[in-house]
């Protein structure tokens, strides 16, 4: 099981993205993992910067919502994880850090 307090937001984002853990902030890791993507949802996101999309707005991108600004951080990260229906459950650390990798991270995002 993961170690819900084990890292900060941004080692744990630059974790599931392969790098190390202080390459980029947060907000820019996210963005990567969007830019990564490429095509998601029908729009191709490959040449979007690293700071194109605030946290809130990349995520529900990434969870597939309409309204980018619709959910918080918190709360997508929570529906994020497996089993977890509670949208506050976690904190957003324990959320992303119970997520844990690029594979838990990708099934969490609705198909």
């Amino acid at each position: 099981m993961a170690n819900l307090h084990g890292m900060n937001l941004k080692e744990r984002m630059n974790t599931i993205n392969g790098d190390s853990l202080g390459l980029h902030t947060f907000c820019e890791a996210l963005n990567k993992r969007l830019k990564t993507m490429g095509t998601h949802n029908g729009v191709d996101y490959s040449g979007i910067g690293l700071k194109t999309y605030t946290i809130d707005e990349v995520l529900n991108i990434i969870y597939k919502n309409a309204d980018i600004r619709s959910m918080t951080c918190r709360e997508i990260l929570n529906l994020m994880v497996a089993g977890n229906s509670d949208k506050n459950k976690y904190t957003e650390k324990e959320a992303l850090n119970k997520i844990e990798t690029l594979a838990n991270f990708n099934n969490g995002i609705p198909s």
